[in-house]
């Protein structure tokens, strides 16, 4: 104990405030107040003018006030004493142990962080406080036919293989507090199914029962994104109503950057922000109609990578409770019952050798049917068929007199003049995907060359800018 401490306590125990240590049998002195000690106790941490005090396992947010009436209930004291020594006053116990905590006990940050359990973290200036911990589900040897049989129904086998891997990668890392690269789990097929039941009775809680909605901070529309740090499940249910390119290119780069990357960049109103590293899990169910699949990014520049793309069934595991007196409520306490023996299944399951990934734990998957349906949404996919479309109407692409069609070769200028000349056929939605953007054909053609390798090809040797364009096949 410091010099100053101990000169307090004895100003504090001639005034009555606290008694005077006791004699312990080997002669040793009981220790006197202390307000280090108090904070320890207690687990007093401050953090930008609130102060943080341990309850069970999370800490609870107090303002000066409210942190001075807990003390007081515990038996501190707010009383002043007169320092006979000075003249002057001696702080209270309380006022002491505020100022300990202000001092000595600052943490730079103190919030709830995705994955991580309540505690403090870090050294000196960069400690920061994570306030509550995940709700993880203790895993229970059991059995659990409703959920693997709404699974089934829902996804088929091995769509449910699939999505029981993905989630028991990310079960794992969260109960180990461990990052582990996850792809974006996607859910399309017909509403009403059970998309959005999954999301939030099973994923939600096996991944720590918090959740919340990042669909503003994928689009890049809300730079503030504390409330998404403390979830452990972002989930999006309704896709972003946005049908522009560079919206759905911003929502990709985001959808990558919750994938795979450890650390974010965690932004408030009250503060210039701090790197973060959350556990995340995203899922995102729509409806595979043709105006919902338009809003989701396509899958270009290994976006495919970053996704398990599940399409549904339109058969419904959840109608069997119809007939049922408050059937929903019936099904979700069979679920929550069976949770602990779903947990202890999905960390019992066995990878695969053809489905393993070193980098997600389980391979990436896009359903094929799903693929074709976005592809045929992106403007790459109409000028095709307008390129197809010249190859049958134009003789500049057959030989003199054969009737047989081959290559063509020009420019991505060429080729926009030539499709949207008024008297091509289909100027029109030519004009309506070219025009715009100087080199939009040139950029669709790129597409189309990853696409479709041997149809379309861009002269490599640097001194023009020809591609050749392969007629399709007959």
């Amino acid at each position: 104990m410091s010099d100053q401490v101990e000169l307090t306590n004895a100003v504090l125990q001639k005034a009555g405030v606290i008694e005077a240590p006791s004699t312990a049998a080997d002669g040793s002195s009981a220790p006197s107040f202390d307000p280090a000690s108090v904070c320890e106790k207690y687990g007093l941490w401050s953090c930008n003018g609130k102060y943080y005090w341990r309850g069970g396992d999370s800490f609870l947010e107090f303002g000066p006030q409210d942190v001075a009436r807990a003390l007081r209930v515990e038996g501190f004291s707010r009383r002043e004493i007169d320092d006979s020594t000075t003249g002057g006053k001696i702080p209270s116990q309380i006022d002491r142990i505020l100022d300990h905590t202000v001092r000595v006990r600052a943490v730079a940050f103190a919030g709830e962080v995705a994955g991580h359990k309540a505690g403090v973290y870090g050294k000196g200036s960069k400690r920061y406080l994570i306030t509550t911990s995940p709700v993880l589900i203790e895993p229970l040897q059991g059995e659990c036919p409703i959920i693997l049989e709404f699974l089934r129904v829902l996804l088929g086998e091995d769509g449910s293989l699939l999505f029981m891997l993905w989630l028991k990668f990310g079960f794992q890392a969260i109960r180990k507090s461990q990052r582990q690269q996850g792809q974006c789990l996607v859910l399309c097929g017909r509403s009403g199914k059970g998309k959005g039941v999954l999301q939030k009775l099973i994923i939600t809680p096996v991944l720590g029962g918090r959740s919340a909605n990042p669909k503003k901070w994928l689009l890049d529309k809300d730079q503030f994104n504390t409330d998404l740090v403390g979830a452990e499940h972002l989930m999006i249910e309704e896709m972003p109503s946005s049908v522009k390119y560079d919206d759905k290119v911003a929502m990709a780069e985001r959808i990558k950057e919750i994938c795979v990357n450890h650390e974010t960049r965690q932004r408030d109103m009250h503060s210039k922000g701090r790197n973060v590293n959350p556990l995340w899990r995203l899922s995102m169910s729509l409806n595979d109609t043709p105006e919902n699949l338009r809003m989701f990014p396509p899958l270009i520049d290994g976006f495919d990578d970053k996704l398990i793309f599940l399409r549904t069934s339109s058969e419904s595991f959840l109608a069997r409770y119809d007939a049922m007196e408050d059937g929903f409520r019936v099904f979700l306490r069979d679920v929550e019952s069976e949770l602990p023996a779903f947990a202890a299944h999905l960390l019992a399951l066995v990878v695969p050798e053809e489905l393993k990934d070193r980098r997600y734990g389980v391979r990436s998957y896009v359903d094929p049917e799903i693929a074709e349906m976005l592809y045929q949404q992106e403007p790459e996919s109409f000028l095709l068929t307008l390129i197809d479309e010249m190859f049958g109407e134009s003789l500049d692409f057959k030989d003199d007199g054969s009737g047989q069609l081959n290559a063509w070769t020009g420019s991505a200028t060429d080729l926009k003049e030539k499709l949207t000349d008024s008297g091509s056929k289909g100027h029109i939605s030519a004009r309506k995907i070219l025009d715009g953007h100087v080199s939009q054909c040139g950029i669709l053609l790129g597409k189309l060359e990853k696409k479709f390798p041997e149809r379309f090809a861009r002269d490599r040797d640097g001194k023009s800018r020809a591609w050749t364009i392969q007629p399709p096949s007959s």
